[in-house]
């Protein structure tokens, strides 16, 4: 007798089911929670390398992390970065809003931090 398509299909669905399927590791917003992370593959929160993006408003440390792709600045000093739906060069706000601007000479990562740069303003970075 010829066991039936899904008596063969459905343990191998289980097994997969617990593998990852874009990346291994648990990365830089591994602690982030999973209700603010949208899943390729079924995991929790992760690093933007794996299997997870972080959603708009979770905690992030770079923009490859967000969905939207802009892990931006919440305080003055950029020590706290959020998932954000718009880039926001040189300045910070709530959830990444974009309404004051960095301190003067401060650094924006991934967006004006090179050793020769600064934020002169929203938007402004020398």
């Amino acid at each position: 007798m010829r066991p039936s398509v899904l008596s063969v299909i459905a343990p191998l669905a289980v097994l997969l089911a617990g593998c990852p399927t874009f990346g291994e590791g648990e990365g830089d917003d591994a602690g982030a929670d999973a209700s603010t992370a949208l899943t390729r593959d079924g995991g929790g929160a992760g690093d933007g390398d794996g299997g997870t993006l972080l959603a708009e408003g979770a905690a992030c440390t770079r923009d490859l992390a967000c969905a939207s792709k802009n892990c931006e600045c919440v305080d003055f000093d950029c020590t706290l970065r959020m998932c954000a739906g718009a880039s926001c060069l040189c300045g910070y706000g709530t959830s990444g809003s974009c309404t004051d601007p960095l301190e003067r000479g401060a650094k924006d990562p991934e967006d004006c931090d090179s050793e020769s740069q600064g934020c002169e303003g929203i938007d402004h970075c020398q």
